[in-house]
């Protein structure tokens, strides 16, 4: 098991880019149907800042795992509401990872003024259910 996250850096864009494009073919989980770029993810990454951060999980120097905690819908009654996305390398995907970081994300919701979390999943993804 993986134990430790830490928020994410400009450095692991890349990384994260990547596993989010590992997704993107299958269709269960990302509504884009093409890969994405580092530089169409800039703005995405700019944006999470301490209360609604990126956080990543490492094995051996690579990230093999992330979560991002979104806005929801922009007004300020949301405000501390987050839409959560968690997205495992392929070589990890089947571990319980995803389950782990979710209940980590929960965990540290509050801390983040985060009262409501809330997660897309698509119908054919019965992994993540």
């Amino acid at each position: 098991m993986i134990d430790f996250y830490r928020e994410a850096v400009q450095e692991d864009l890349p990384q994260i880019v990547k596993i989010y494009n590992s997704t993107v073919y299958s269709g269960i989980s990302t509504a884009d149907t093409k890969e994405v770029s580092v530089k169409s993810k800039q703005d995405w990454f700019d944006s999470h800042t301490g209360k609604k951060p990126i956080l990543v999980k490492e094995y051996h120097g690579k990230i093999i795992a992330w979560v991002s905690f979104d806005p929801f819908y922009g007004r300020p009654a949301y405000e501390q509401t987050a839409e959560i996305s968690i997205y495992i390398d392929p070589n990890f995907r089947g571990k319980k990872l995803g389950q782990q970081f979710l209940e980590e994300a929960i965990a540290l919701a509050p801390t983040l003024n985060i009262r409501t979390l809330l997660a897309l999943i698509f119908r054919k993804n019965d992994a993540s259910l």
